[in-house]
């Protein structure tokens, strides 16, 4: 079965050539200011409307349960000043929805978008394999503790592959420096040593907690420097995704994870002292599934249990722990963190600080039990993490992506060192530098010379009853099924992403949902199953009808037209399709259905801005000059209030014989005429086949249908290596394959 992902992509190969030079534009040299209306330039006022065809919800202030188990409540945007705070869209949002459309269409620079490290989940098979405590010594230098083995490979022979840590583990009885697989989330009695697994904190030596575990007397005489095979001894046997057996931890006893195995502190003081001789003491490491539903693989069912013998651990040599290491994993658990709060997942009890403000934090505290590898020799530590599966850094940045890919840094974002031009959508909507041009010494900023307004109603506003949306968890970059691509579409895999032969997709747009028209494909089926990570919100219904304004200033003719054509595509000859219709998407829950929307130009009205400071100017009944009315749209009486001195235009140009189209505004010198056709064709429903539906991933051969609910991670561990996106045009939308064989 095909079907759409809920987002779609422009290729962004081809940056416009109709660049200006911004020291021209601080030097007065251009038609690009703001000091004095311009000669040969258009200054005026569009007038449109915005029909909701599917439901919109453009948020406000967010209500979120401190206790983190009720859903977000997220308010409607109102204006204060409006009587009882009026519903409207805002104009930075509308401002947002053409503004993207204009810069796919011109080619211009992708104005929003962050150079950033991506990282990349790892395989089973490159999974740490020890456990250890951070170790601080008086210098302040770090150090690693080696605790235990977690899991092994096989080697050639069938034996365990204990290569690379017998010096690490010297002598060690096997029983001493294995650590073992713990309790079962699965199973409603999951109790460990007294208490359910959830209640359990991970060991800090703040508050230390001891447990004592029943030895497996098989492996007290055995250490790493024997050959021992596999299947010996009571290990625990597990397989890798490319089926390759593995080491996974050590059995207590018989009945394996058997709640007698673990007993408390206080339990195994009350024992005989024959009896103490059968357990050993340990720490427990719990990284925990509570609230972590939703990212945590199903898959996760144990905890571990780690050897703490002292005089065992007296003997050991810690390793060294550079700050680089450290440095490279808040990086990534930082870069995790930003893009889900969620992220990362440390272990229950850690003291972990939430990010704030986009502030760094450091998430390695003295004392802590992380997962680890080393060098070949064991004597420095090469990576540490709170999960065996981690995450790897991808050496190419998101700009570096971009600019390989279109050959010209005017893709990236203003501000680059490369950059000293603009791009068609910088020049008219403005672009700011984040930081000080090293060779001006200040930030190179432009105005925008074109202002937004919110868009309001002439009639109150419907809304749908309170509604729980469904968890937005699209595949997040850098997803490479999702966001990437080589050349002639050939899929990749995540160890691909380094290469320089990938490109990425290009700029994101969202289809609209044929099924969302009338259903309700954005709401959940059970408000109380992970309600945490879902809002509850009021969004405006169908069939609402809003107006409002965009101010310009001395724009030529072709970006005019490109402003026009961003507002309504279908005026531009291009896309003249009857049997078309073209939507915009704005607000919340593109990817879910919500926020599909007509826009129409009602009529564009034109100030001759030199003629207005003129002694003729005197006895002009207009402030307009010229007056294009948009194609077929019937002008409500109730606006003529807002909008008096347009409407006196309007009624003025359609009594006049001379009266000109918008059409007569177009020239399509900014626009790139192919992409262009591929922004109509994803914003046509009539372009997608009514068979395919539009849904995040799924997998028939799980169980799971078109629209649902579920572990979309499982269709990307089937489709990996076989399925891709790539990029849209104006032919052709590309489709996924949900496995059913």
């Amino acid at each position: 079965m095909k079907f759409y992902s809920p987002y779609q992509f422009i290729d962004t190969k081809n940056v416009s050539h109709k660049l200006t030079e911004f020291k021209a534009i601080e030097e007065g040299e251009t038609h690009i200011r703001h000091d004095r209306w311009q000669q040969n330039t258009c200054s005026g006022r569009i007038i449109c409307q915005l029909k909701t065809i599917t439901p919109i919800m453009v948020g406000a202030k967010q209500t979120v349960d401190p206790e983190k188990k009720a859903s977000t409540q997220l308010e409607n945007y109102r204006v204060p000043q409006q009587p009882e705070g009026r519903l409207a869209i805002p104009g930075n949002t509308i401002r947002g929805m053409v503004g993207s459309i204009i810069e796919s269409i011109s080619g211009s620079s992708m104005r929003v978008l962050t150079d950033q490290h991506y990282s990349v989940r790892k395989q089973m098979e490159d999974s740490l394999r020890a456990m250890g405590q951070v170790i601080k010594d008086s210098n302040g230098k770090y150090s690693i503790l080696p605790l235990a083995l977690v899991t092994a490979a096989q080697d050639k022979k069938g034996n365990i592959d204990f290569s690379g840590w017998k010096q690490v583990f010297k002598n060690t009885p096997l029983s001493e420096c294995l650590a073992a697989y713990i309790g079962n989330y699965k199973k409603s009695n999951n109790s460990v040593a007294g208490k359910a697994l959830s209640q359990w904190c991970s060991f800090n030596t703040e508050n230390p907690e001891y447990v004592y575990a029943r030895r497996n007397k098989n492996l007290l005489t055995l250490d790493m420097s024997e050959e021992i095979d596999l299947t010996t001894f009571g290990a625990q046997l597990h397989t890798t995704s490319k089926g390759k057996p593995m080491l996974a931890g050590q059995q207590l006893c018989k009945g394996d994870r058997d709640s007698s195995a673990l007993i408390s502190t206080a339990a195994y003081e009350e024992l005989s002292e024959n009896k103490k001789a059968e357990y050993q003491r340990g720490i427990l490491y719990i990284l925990g599934i509570e609230d972590r539903d939703s990212n945590m693989p199903k898959t996760k069912k144990h905890d571990l249990f780690i050897p703490f013998d002292k005089q065992s651990l007296e003997g050991r040599t810690s390793i060294s722990l550079s700050d680089d290491v450290i440095i490279a994993f808040n990086s990534i658990a930082n870069d995790c963190a930003q893009s889900d709060p969620a992220l990362p997942f440390v272990p229950q009890g850690h003291k972990k600080t939430a990010a704030s403000e986009g502030k760094p934090v450091n998430f390695i505290e003295e004392g802590d039990l992380v997962y680890f590898a080393t060098d070949h020799l064991a004597k420095n530590v090469t990576e540490i993490s709170f999960s065996a599966i981690w995450r790897s850094k991808i050496s190419r940045t998101c700009h570096s992506y971009f600019s390989k890919h279109a050959g010209d840094p005017n893709i990236l974002p203003w501000g680059d060192e490369q950059r000293d031009s603009l791009t068609p959508a910088e020049s008219l909507l403005g672009a700011v530098e984040n930081s000080k041009n090293e060779q001006t010494g200040h930030n190179r900023s432009l105005a925008s010379r074109v202002s937004f307004y919110d868009a309001f109603s002439l009639e109150p506003i419907e809304r749908l009853p309170e509604t729980t949306l469904k968890i937005l968890s699209s595949p997040k970059p850098p997803s490479p099924v999702m966001y990437f691509h080589k050349a002639k579409g050939r899929s990749i895999s995540k160890s691909e992403l380094n290469s320089d032969s990938v490109l990425p997709n290009g700029r994101k747009r969202y289809l609209h949902h044929r099924q969302a028209i009338k259903g309700n494909t954005w709401r959940t089926a059970d408000d109380t199953d992970l309600a945490n990570l879902k809002i509850k919100c009021r969004p405006m219904d169908r069939g609402q009808k809003f107006y409002f304004h965009i101010d310009f200033n001395n724009l030529k003719k072709e970006e005019l037209n490109l402003l026009l054509t961003a507002i309504e595509p279908a005026l531009n000859c291009v896309c003249a399709d009857e049997n078309k219709h073209f939507m915009h998407k704005i607000g919340l829950g593109k990817p879910l259905g919500l926020g599909s929307a007509e826009v129409q130009v009602a009529g564009v009205y034109l100030i001759d801005r030199q003629e207005r400071y003129t002694s003729s100017a005197i006895k002009q009944t207009s402030r307009y000059s010229r007056v294009q009315l948009g194609r077929h749209f019937a002008w409500p009486e109730p606006l003529a209030v807002r909008y008096g001195a347009e409407h006196k235009a309007r009624l003025a140009a359609e009594n006049s014989p001379q009266t000109e189209n918008i059409a007569d505004l177009m020239d399509a010198e900014l626009i790139d005429k192919d992409a262009l056709k591929t922004l109509f064709n994803l914003g046509c429903i009539e372009s997608l086949l009514k068979k395919n539906p539009v849904c995040y991933p799924f997998s028939l051969q799980q169980g799971q249908r078109p629209g649902e609910e579920g572990e979309g991670f499982k269709w990307f561990s089937e489709k990996d290596q076989n399925n891709n996106l790539g990029c849209a045009d104006a032919d052709k939308i590309p489709v996924l394959n949900a496995r059913d064989e």
